[in-house]
């Protein structure tokens, strides 16, 4: 009786490794492809970045009012950890892609994270902004 048990016990146990196994299997390919379309997100940011750094260069002066005006508005950007809130601390930290999106850098103190953001002129003829999508470092 105590044999059986035990086999029963041992079954039991192997087949709970064999499921957590195959489970861990399944979660690290779930991952692996959320990883994969992180990173090509983040590709992307960094192609569109390196094609209009030239042009944002010129820029960068007679769009320092976006800038700041993008600094200011912390409310865009995903929530902080521990306390902390998303910014954008400098102007060096956002690069003006073209007319209509702006690629930035922001931290809270202990994550860091990039965004890229759409500008249009607002009702009141002011900057109205949108994120278009965010990737934490």
């Amino acid at each position: 009786m105590n044999r059986t048990i035990e086999r029963i016990g041992a079954a039991l146990l192997i087949a709970l490794f064999a499921w957590l196994w195959h489970e861990a299997d399944r979660q690290n390919t779930v991952m692996g492809h959320h990883l994969a379309r992180l990173e090509a997100f983040a590709a992307t940011v960094e192609e569109i970045t390196a094609r209009a750094e030239p042009e944002a260069a010129e820029a960068d002066t007679s769009h320092s009012a976006w800038k700041r005006d993008l600094m200011e508005r912390p409310v865009l950007l995903p929530a902080g950890v521990l306390g902390g809130t998303m910014r954008i601390r400098a102007e060096s930290d956002i690069r003006i892609l073209d007319n209509r999106f702006v690629w930035a850098r922001f931290d809270d103190g202990h994550i860091t994270g990039s965004a890229v953001f759409e500008r249009h002129n607002g009702p009141s003829g002011g900057n109205a902004w949108r994120m278009i999508g965010y990737l934490i470092d």
